[in-house]
């Protein structure tokens, strides 16, 4: 009996198969880990994204003139909604908004909690992490520039009319009546010019050239005038011939048209006045008062 057990002491045989089964628990639980950490990530990711997302959107109610209050329940409905639709194995908390004092700043925060599987092996059922984001709305200094085609082909199929339109919303999205909650004054500058050499200023042009639409021109015309040279004895003409007649004339002529300006200010932001003023492109102009 002694010697059976002192075989027993000296048996070696199974070695691995135990040191497999007490590291099992830790192998798993490691394998479990990297596992649960690749989801945490995806899922971290897919939540900056949203939240992202709808900081931006946020800013987009701000610049429609939404309040504080009605901007926090867009962009919360916006992060459920997204959250949702992705069917991840996380929870989260109610998004956290705030808001900047004097800018247009939002500011968001999230915490959220990933299940995990393997890992609650050594204790942990779940991974937490936090995720945050900002936007600020605004456009700072612009200077846009608009090149219009008013060349021939526009004025087919409506072209001329499409355009015009279009321009006058340019103008009232960039300078808004009142101003803009988001620029001030100087903000935004936009200047306009035609493809073509001349552009029809209409009721501004005599703001920019000092010059009365409207013109006088005065001269001599003529026309052939049929007249009696012949009468009979009862008065009633005989014989009649043409002859040229010529006497002083008056016209009016409307015209808005310019031309760019030239001299020293004509690349500058110069308001028009003396030696500032814009060209017009008719000639008639030049020789009528």
């Amino acid at each position: 009996m002694w010697k059976k057990l002192v075989s027993w002491k000296n048996d070696r045989e199974g070695n691995l198969s135990i040191m497999l089964a007490v590291s099992i628990v830790p192998i798993l639980a490691l394998v479990g880990m990297a596992v649960d950490l690749q989801n945490t990530n995806t899922s971290r990711s897919y939540v900056q994204y949203v939240i992202d997302s709808a900081v931006i959107a946020g800013s987009k109610e701000m610049q429609a003139g939404k309040t504080k209050d009605e901007i926090e329940a867009y962009v919360d409905t916006y992060v459920d909604s997204a959250l949702a639709s992705k069917g991840l194995s996380i929870t989260c908390g109610q998004a956290q908004v705030s808001f900047a004092e004097g800018s247009q700043n939002i500011d968001m925060s999230i915490s959220c909690s990933q299940s995990t599987t393997l890992t609650a092996l050594i204790g942990y059922d779940h991974l937490d992490f936090t995720v945050s984001s900002g936007s600020t709305y605004g456009v700072g200094k612009v200077d846009v520039a608009f090149v219009f085609d008013v060349s021939g082909s526009m004025g087919q199929n409506g072209k001329m009319s499409a355009l015009k339109n279009a321009a006058q919303d340019a103008v009232d999205i960039l300078l808004p009546e009142g101003g803009s909650a988001i620029t001030e004054d100087g903000d935004v500058r936009l200047a306009m010019v035609s493809y073509s050499s001349m552009m029809n200023a209409g009721e501004y042009f005599e703001a920019v050239t000092n010059i009365n639409p409207t013109r006088t021109h005065t001269g001599t015309s003529g026309q052939w005038v049929k007249v009696c040279t012949k009468y009979k004895k009862n008065g009633k003409c005989k014989k009649y011939e043409w002859q040229y007649q010529t006497g002083p004339s008056t016209s009016s002529t409307t015209n808005t048209c310019l031309k760019e300006r030239i001299g020293t200010q004509a690349f500058t932001d110069e308001d028009p006045g003396p030696n500032a003023w814009f060209t017009p492109a008719s000639v008639a102009y030049n020789n009528s008062s």
